[in-house]
């Protein structure tokens, strides 16, 4: 089996975890990571869903709880019918409590390029739409402009920044909205931008008496 390798001009015949969930938010091979939490979830759902409907072919050692490592053997469809967690850093697919065939997992999880790359056309287009991360990332710096100007106190509400923004004539999502806002919030340093609720009211402004 081959692996991506950077730089190369060959595609790998298999891929490692992170780079197939790059592959299906991205439309490129690469390493996931550097992406926020939030793609991850979605290209985990995706890939589950190509594996359950049989578009993708997967590889992996099973193990049964912390007992010996099988043959490495393809993945059955089946596996996927329940809910099961990926992690990309020991390659790794485990099937959660509820799963029938728990505490079954996968290790050493590869996935079939070819395979792959076959199924992406299938997804749904916002999972491998550049243009909406583009906008997303050009969303999340405006927030954090404003969000700096005053990081102590909530000037608007999520409702109203988005409001502003497609105003300007952008086009975002409301989960693409709230992942900028999640992102502005930390990188701005403005914890009172994402506190619950309605924006507290300036308590000068409403005792202060009418000129």
């Amino acid at each position: 089996m081959t692996y991506l390798t950077t730089p190369i001009a060959l595609e790998p015949v298999f891929a490692s975890l992170e780079e197939a969930m790059s592959y299906i938010i991205c439309g490129k091979w690469g390493h996931f990571p550097e992406l926020h939490p939030w793609y991850t979830d979605e290209a985990s759902a995706a890939l589950c869903k190509l594996a359950h409907r049989g578009f993708i072919q997967l590889t992996g050692s099973p193990r049964l709880g912390c007992g010996p490592i099988g043959n490495r053997s393809d993945i059955p469809a089946s596996f996927f019918l329940y809910p099961v967690e990926i992690d990309l850093e020991m390659h790794m697919i485990t099937a959660v409590d509820d799963h029938p065939r728990w505490p079954h997992s996968y290790i050493e999880v590869q996935v079939c390029v070819q395979s792959l790359k076959d199924a992406v056309p299938a997804l749904p287009a916002k999972q491998i739409n550049n243009a909406t991360m583009a906008e997303e990332t050009s969303c999340k710096k405006w927030l954090i402009g404003e969000m700096r100007k005053n990081p102590s106190e909530r000037a608007m509400s999520k409702e109203m920044a988005k409001g502003i923004w497609q105003s300007k004539g952008h086009k975002i999502g409301d989960k693409a909205f709230g992942r900028a806002w999640a992102n502005a919030v930390l990188e701005a340093n403005a914890p009172a931008w994402s506190a619950p609720g309605r924006q507290k009211k300036n308590r000068f402004a409403e005792i202060a008496p009418p000129l």
